[in-house]
């Protein structure tokens, strides 16, 4: 179904991923299923979602059921419900003045439905939509490999990677740097901000950060050249305490990075503040030798 086919008075989001949910419908349907019940009901859905309304409610979900011929009614009714859940929680965070439907990816669509249908956990629902709206702001943002690592997360792991992300440093842009150690993950530095070494270690194992914590990075950093950070809402330039006699090894901060995947999730993830953590990392930062001077955003 083409956009342009569409009631104007149909939510944005529905226009978006219309054609995926009729699309759906031959995967939620019995397989032993005629020909003729399939297109029928996938007609009947087209016209539900051009009038923008009948038995297809986008505010609560309600289908007209006897249309579906053989259908197991309440496995739809999971799998749509699903579905329109995790939309209308795209719907409430996404920027529909950066959004191109034209170049929003059918292929991606696809994939989106199908595994957002299975979730019906609010939190990977919150995951699941923000991956939508990070995808119809940004085309191609998202990639497989990241989808297949959201669709293997339970509740906890999300949590988890949540805690992570709230506690990264990033660029400008808001790409993340790294987690500061505040000490040797490994011997359990981070524990007392959520961040234990097994709770690190899972997220390893979802390919979600780097599994060495001996990571570090170098930053070439002098006293007119500082680095600059940011952690949510916060803004620093970190400058080196003595610049004379300053060895590579002195521009280090040692912590947790991210992989690939790790920091596309992290652009749609929501982040929390820890001022605990935040705290805790700025002193660990001035014992390695480390100034940082807070800025505001406009700076």
């Amino acid at each position: 179904m083409e956009e342009s086919e569409l009631a104007e008075a149909t939510p944005q989001i529905v226009r978006a991923m219309a054609p995926g949910i009729t699309a759906g419908l031959g995967m939620w349907l019995r397989g032993g299923q005629d020909r003729k019940n399939l297109e029928a009901d996938h007609v009947f859905v087209m016209e539900m979602l051009k009038s923008g309304q009948t038995n297809f409610r986008y505010r609560g979900l309600a289908m007209e059921y006897e249309a579906f011929v053989d259908a197991e009614q309440e496995e739809i009714k999971r799998l749509v419900s699903n579905t329109v859940n995790a939309m209308q929680k795209a719907d409430s965070v996404v920027d529909w003045s950066k959004v191109d439907l034209s170049r929003f990816n059918p292929e991606f669509r696809r994939r989106w439905i199908s595994e957002a249908s299975n979730v019906s956990d609010e939190t990977l629902q919150d995951l699941w939509a923000r991956l939508l709206a990070g995808e119809l702001e940004s085309p191609g943002s998202v990639s497989n490999d990241t989808m297949s690592i959201a669709r293997d997360m339970n509740r906890e792991r999300a949590e988890e990677f949540q805690t992570l992300c709230s506690a990264a440093l990033c660029e400008s842009d808001g790409t993340p740097i790294i987690v500061p150690s505040c000490g040797h993950p490994g011997s359990n530095s981070l524990e007392p901000y959520g961040l234990s070494y097994d709770v690190l270690m899972r997220l390893a194992h979802h390919r979600l950060i780097v599994n060495d914590m001996t990571s570090y990075l170098t930053f070439d950093v002098h006293a007119d050249h500082p680095l600059v950070v940011a952690q949510q809402e916060l803004t620093w330039t970190l400058r080196r305490s003595q610049d004379n006699g300053r060895t590579r090894k002195d521009s280090r901060i040692r912590g947790v990075l991210f992989t690939p995947a790790g920091k596309e999730l992290f652009a749609v993830v929501q982040k929390i503040p820890n001022p605990a953590y935040t705290a805790a990392m700025l002193k660990a930062l001035a014992e390695e030798g480390w100034t940082a001077t807070p800025i505001s955003m406009s700076s």
